[in-house]
């Protein structure tokens, strides 16, 4: 599938353009989103991109610095532009940047979702064009690309004919660390391809993860001899790489294929590298894999336990959290790494909802500075799981710490920061006043003395002006407006929408 990243600084808009793509139409998902071009850049130093969405106008980064650092880094991807500036500064940028559309706003999502379709069309047309000198090696590019088993196999028929009969074997390599340059091969791991009983090409993973994946041509079927040979060279292999302590793991695939189903075969080395041994890295093979591996991880946590540590705000025990997670994993013979990361959400969703219950409600996402789901998504090691642990602990007490001092005055400036910010978001005065420890009518008239308004006529205010806003600047409808500024009942919201800006003139005047 193609992977597609969104940047815009505007968080409804994003949400908007996410909503208004058809992704499963167009075989495409969504990479990551980002609020400016220094987060988009951060994103595509690790996470392989075929279409990049961006505005132009952004803050830190803005779109033509952005588009001026894909081309100095000669990035393979489609590049779409969308802005309300028709400004030549950056119309120029766009076409030298070899942009291949300039959008807008208010894009139509149709002509979006068409603009689109063509990117898709050129990249598929691009891919099927990669000729090599040598067929094979186009052959395994085809085998690890985002493409579907119908493009796979033309790239196969396209070479047959160059083919040496033969099986082939799939390996994959996962390091600790790897080259930045995508087609460089770790000098160790060059030096052992040199040395395999049969010949074997390496190749980059498309993600961007330190991932290498070993073809090994067979001359004629795959034999039992021939199997012991090659697994005694891949346990040399993983033996030479791992000197120094460096943390790896080899997934192979079940058993040799021939030419035209090499990509099944790339799925299951990819899958049994989601596997690691009692904790540690290890040669895993696909064949050996139980289903019972892949159950989700035991709950290792007590939630009221949880609520009693953040209550007391108790940053020595999270130490104790942190390990009887790990050790759960750990302690399997075979651990498989989505179990982990799985379990690593759920606690983080509980950690969430015991700060509530705590009466310090913390967005997690806020407090890390990065979406935790999006960070969890990188573990690839349990000592990364550790640091994630450590690091998420630390912010949330932290948070809470910082809360459990705040004044009355301190209080009513983060209510305005929450309104301002999360107003599409259910928001009560009462649960805020609880979860300070601050007295509802007390904080009630506090708020009022600062503000001039209540907190219903405050909240009120701002999602009303923030719909104006949408409608006049983004070409929203008063229907489409509703949702992202907090009502779920559309009718009910133009009904109040038309009644409070009807009341606003009349004061005025």
């Amino acid at each position: 599938m193609l992977r597609v990243l969104i940047v815009e600084d505007e968080a409804w808009i994003r949400q908007g353009l996410i909503k208004s793509i058809n992704w499963e139409k167009l075989n495409m998902v969504l990479a990551g989103e980002a609020e400016n071009g220094e987060a988009a850049l951060q994103l595509l130093s690790g996470t392989q991109v075929d279409i990049i969405l961006t505005d132009m106008k952004m803050p830190v980064c803005d779109g033509k610095s952005l588009l001026q650092e894909i081309e100095r880094r000669a990035l393979d991807c489609e590049i779409i532009v969308l802005s309300e500036y028709t400004d030549f500064v950056y119309t120029r940028q766009a076409i030298h940047s070899h942009v291949s559309d300039y959008l807008l706003k208010p894009v139509d999502p149709q002509h979006l979702n068409d603009v689109l379709s063509e990117a898709a069309k050129r990249l598929t047309e691009q891919q099927l064009h990669r000729i090599s000198k040598d067929p094979y090696r186009n052959l395994f590019q085809a085998a690890l690309s985002h493409g579907s088993d119908a493009q796979y196999l033309a790239v196969y028929r396209k070479y047959a004919a160059k083919l040496r009969s033969g099986d082939i074997v799939v390996s994959a390599v996962q390091l600790e660390d790897a080259p930045a340059e995508p087609d460089e091969l770790p000098p160790e791991l060059r030096r052992q391809l040199e040395r395999a009983p049969y010949r074997t090409q390496a190749l980059r993973d498309h993600t961007g993860l330190p991932v290498f994946y070993l073809f090994s041509m067979i001359p004629g079927r795959y034999t039992a001899a021939q199997d012991k040979i090659y697994r005694e060279w891949l346990q040399s292999l993983f033996s030479s790489l791992q000197t120094g302590g460096k943390r790896l793991r080899i997934g192979i695939a079940r058993e040799a294929a021939s030419a035209d189903k090499l990509r099944k075969s790339v799925a299951e080395a990819a899958d049994a590298l989601q596997y690691l041994r009692c904790g540690q890295g290890d040669i895993i093979h696909f064949d050996c894999v139980s289903a019972s591996a892949t159950q989700p991880l035991p709950q290792a946590w007590n939630e009221a336990q949880l609520v009693e540590l953040l209550s007391r705000c108790a940053k020595q025990e999270a130490a104790v959290v942190k390990q009887a997670l790990l050790q759960t994993f750990c302690r399997q013979e075979l651990g498989y790494l989505p179990a982990l990361r799985s379990a690593l959400i759920d606690f983080t969703l509980t950690l969430e909802r015991c700060s509530g219950k705590a009466g310090y409600t913390v967005n997690i996402t806020n407090a890390l500075g990065e979406n935790y789901i999006d960070r969890i998504g990188r573990i690839e090691w349990p000592e990364e799981a550790g640091q994630f642990l450590d690091e998420m602990l630390q912010a949330v007490l932290d948070v809470i710490a910082s809360k459990r001092a705040l004044t009355t005055t301190d209080v009513v400036d983060e209510i305005i920061r929450q309104i301002e910010t999360q107003y599409m978001d259910e928001i009560s005065l009462m649960q805020i006043s609880q979860r300070y420890h601050i007295n509802y009518v007390h904080l009630s008239r506090r708020f009022k003395e600062h503000t001039g308004k209540t907190f219903t006529e405050y909240l009120l205010q701002v999602r009303m002006h923030k719909a104006r806003q949408l409608m006049q600047t983004y070409g929203y409808s008063l229907k489409q407006a509703a949702p992202l500024v907090g009502y779920s009942n559309p009718y009910y919201f133009i009904s109040s929408y038309k009644r409070y800006f009807e009341q606003e003139t009349e004061e005025q005047t």
